[in-house]
């Protein structure tokens, strides 16, 4: 007898609860834009970026180039993510490196590329503006998924490339990492803990101990 008022509650909040979520999930938007790293590779010169969305999605045109992940309401339904900036994710992202790298020292050239463009014609548009060496960005994958926890799924590729568009080093990340979660408000957790850890990812490729060094050796040329 005592049982029932404690299942019907718990029914009653299921039954409140879970739709409040589903509504949490729609129109949900990260902010990739805003993104400070705090490197520690600096150098003179001019340095041209480029950022090339190959997530099979986003090239096949099946999924806009804003798309950041998917945020799940109470049944599991999920919802696109979008950039808060409404640009493509490769255009923030390149964005931040140039801010990031601009406080460094160096004179860097955003190279906006779209994801249908060939690797050949990406590079040459990096060869196009004159500096000591480009970098490239390669988005195999990258997608947030939120339902009380929020995971990032990643693959991506950073290139370093030299005057002549040789690449002189190449720097693979992949992986899935648990970013957390919030039980009353997943999707707000998921607003702060996404750009965080994009803003670290970078900070590892761009600090790696084999970017410095082609930073060190050019600047020593």
């Amino acid at each position: 007898m005592c049982m029932w008022p404690s299942t019907n509650l718990r029914l009653v909040m299921f039954l409140v609860v879970v739709p409040l979520c589903c509504g949490c999930a729609i129109g949900v938007k990260h902010n990739y834009a805003d993104a400070v790293p705090q490197l520690t590779v600096s150098g003179p010169g001019t340095l041209a970026v480029a950022t090339h969305d190959q997530r099979p999605y986003i090239v096949s045109g099946d999924t806009g180039p804003a798309f950041v992940g998917l945020s799940r309401g109470g049944y599991g339904n999920p919802f696109q993510v979008q950039t808060e900036s409404a640009r493509p994710l490769a255009e923030d992202m390149t964005r931040v490196m140039c801010r990031a790298l601009n406080a460094k020292g160096f004179q860097c050239v955003p190279v906006i590329v779209a994801a249908p463009d060939r690797s050949d014609e990406v590079q040459r548009q990096l060869q196009a503006v004159a500096g000591n060496l480009a970098l490239l960005l390669v988005l195999h994958e990258w997608k947030s998924d939120t339902y009380i926890n929020t995971a990032l799924t990643y693959n991506v590729t950073l290139s370093v490339l030299d005057s002549r568009g040789a690449v002189i080093v190449k720097i693979d990340m992949k992986g899935v990492d648990d970013l957390g979660g919030d039980f009353w408000n997943p999707p707000a957790h998921a607003r702060t803990a996404v750009p965080t850890a994009f803003k670290q990812k970078l900070e590892e490729l761009l600090d790696h101990p084999e970017v410095l060094a082609a930073f060190q050796a050019v600047n020593r040329s």
